[in-house]
């Protein structure tokens, strides 16, 4: 289809009735197959690969408790199922996050569809989709319906850790101006998901910007940032929820430097080189039996949820690391955060040593730069 081909590299702002309409055009390429367990779905779909089927999209609904492995995923996404409806059941929150993890790695598009009595509602996997709108691309109350019934949940998010209390992006993710997963669907089949999931749509002229697209990036001691951002950081690093607040904001007063990333005026990702205090030096020495006398220390690293997988983090990271004037870095990351090890390493500093902290009550490792 011509609009397609257009739009594979499109120029922004988009509007988003040539987008319904593009997607629109080519529906009955598209197909929603209602069934509930894997083998069920499975059994519906082509035998054969994409060259055995007419259809270029299909959306599935299925129970996220289910045991499915990536290799599942893989086939269902070879089978051209584009989109997955998940209802979850009594199964455990963490089963039902690695479902979905696999899912979206395998490129599916998952939605969740949450009960509408707020009683029965699972909140930790509600927070997980809030906070992680890479893995959970959309979600919903109703098997029919994607319009959100805001007076059901406000009262939930208000009370969930993750990053409500940053300010705000100026639009909302495009699939929330769709009515049915139908519509949803036929989207995802003109557009994919790595398009679909960054689109954001202006409330009040309907255009579409794409997130990421003109992220600027800026280093600044804390005495000279523009207003607000202070508070706004401090926010950020708080909604990361890995870091013990006490001593967040003394420690950001007197950062070294402050690393920030810029979209829409707002900012969308964070880090720091904090200028470690004595005492803590003197402890991280005793627990690992080297010097860190004169380091200053990478951390309190933060990026919206909408902007992970970009390389915020990286840029930030090598920005912070070109401006050290001379002073050697080392970073505290713990053994299970494998997001920011992978962006140590690509950073070009390597795990020196472990240690248990008693602080935080887990194995950490110390990096440092090469």
């Amino acid at each position: 289809m011509a609009t397609t081909a257009t739009m594979a590299t499109p120029t922004y702002p988009l509007d988003l009735a040539t987008l319904k309409k593009a997607a629109a055009a080519e529906s009955r390429e598209c197909v929603l197959i209602q069934n509930g367990g894997l083998d069920s779905a499975m059994d519906s779909l082509p035998s054969k690969g994409r060259e055995s089927s007419q259809l270029q999209s299909i959306g599935l609904k299925m129970d996220p408790g289910q045991p499915i492995i990536a290799a599942d995923m893989a086939t269902l996404f070879d089978k051209r199922v584009k989109l997955v409806l998940w209802k979850p059941g009594a199964t455990r929150t963490d089963v039902q996050k690695q479902t979905l993890w696999i899912s979206s790695r395998a490129g599916i598009w998952n939605h969740l569809i949450f009960p509408i009595k707020r009683e029965a509602i699972d909140t930790g996997l509600l927070g997980f989709a809030l906070n992680n709108p890479n893995i959970v691309h959309s979600y919903s109350f109703d098997d029919r319906s994607i319009v959100l019934p805001p007076e059901t949940i406000a009262p939930i998010v208000e009370s969930l850790p993750g990053y409500i209390k940053v300010e705000p992006l100026p639009g909302v993710p495009i699939w929330k101006k769709m009515q049915t997963p139908d519509q949803l669907l036929c989207l995802l089949n003109s557009f994919g998901l790595q398009e679909v999931q960054k689109w954001l749509v202006m409330e009040n002229t309907n255009e579409v910007l794409c997130l990421g697209k003109s992220i600027q990036y800026h280093y600044s001691r804390p005495a000279e940032l523009p207003s607000g951002f202070f508070e706004e950081i401090c926010r950020m690093v708080e909604s990361g929820g890995s870091v013990n607040m006490q001593k967040v904001r003394y420690n950001l007063e007197r950062a070294f430097l402050i690393g920030y990333a810029l979209e829409f005026g707002l900012i969308v990702g964070n880090s720091s080189l904090k200028q470690p205090r004595p005492e803590y030096v003197e402890s991280l020495n005793q627990n690992t039996g080297l010097d860190f006398n004169g380091f200053l220390e990478r951390g309190y690293t933060s990026v919206r949820p909408e902007y992970r997988g970009v390389g915020i983090g990286t840029r930030l990271l090598e920005g912070l690391t070109k401006r050290t004037q001379g002073r050697k870095l080392y970073s505290i990351i713990s053994e299970d955060n494998l997001a920011t090890q992978k962006i140590a390493i690509r950073n070009r500093t390597r795990k020196l040593t472990t240690f248990f902290s008693q602080k935080t009550g887990k194995q950490v490792g110390v990096w440092v730069k090469d």
